[in-house]
């Protein structure tokens, strides 16, 4: 799987509960990402260093509030997907929003769905960053069918992976190859490179994990 961001990205993980740190853990190990787990808003407001790549925070263990500290601290664009296993409500869904979350995930959730979600905001921000304005013009399915592309995949197998037809993925990179002022695959794909995609294959990653509280 391609990844969206650099080497040495951090990835925060605030969950109360063992069970879900280790699941939100296993999903974002396979972005590559090193992941800074902790259990308590306190914890991850005490963090030093550079700004994360993205935050995954629990409702119940204060994300509202982790939220505000980390866009105060690193700036607007950090993204932010927030989990809760009782606060589902639309209100809810509405107050994480409000106070700046990106996504808004039910626990439990698939995990092929949230890395689904936590790649599309590290796509969305990857796309503010990179140098090509053409590119930080497409929408956010023609950017998943460019990253596929990067990683390898072919237009049957992208099909297959978003749900979607086989004509339905050829019309997204037609539309991609028109915006990016391209004539062919292998262009859009050496593009997206250089712009800070690095083909991996799907399923790699490591597993460097980082508690707060050890």
């Amino acid at each position: 799987m391609a990844s969206v961001v650099g080497a040495h990205a951090r990835a925060v993980v605030l969950a109360s509960g063992d069970d879900l740190r280790r699941e939100l853990g296993r999903i974002l190990a396979r972005l590559d990402l090193e992941l800074v787990c902790a259990s308590s808003a306190t914890e991850v407001m005490r963090l030093r260093g550079d700004a994360p790549a993205v935050a995954v925070l629990e409702v119940e263990a204060g994300a509202f509030m982790v939220c505000r500290h980390l866009h105060d601290r690193f700036g607007e664009s950090l993204p932010v997907l927030m989990v809760s296993a009782t606060r589902t409500e639309p209100q809810d869904r509405v107050a994480g929003f409000l106070v700046g979350a990106d996504d808004y995930l039910a626990v439990p959730f698939d995990a092929d769905e949230a890395l689904c979600r936590v790649r599309r905001s590290l796509m969305r921000d990857a796309r503010r960053s990179v140098s090509s304005p053409a590119l930080a013009a497409l929408t956010d399915r023609e950017a998943e069918v460019l990253d596929l592309l990067v990683a390898g995949y072919t237009q049957k197998q992208i099909a297959t992976r978003l749900d979607i037809s086989g004509k339905t993925v050829g019309t997204h990179i037609q539309h991609l190859l028109t915006k990016l002022d391209l004539h062919s695959r292998t262009d859009a794909i050496a593009l997206a490179i250089r712009a800070g995609l690095s083909p991996q294959g799907p399923g790699t990653g490591r597993q460097g994990i980082v508690s707060l509280s050890a």
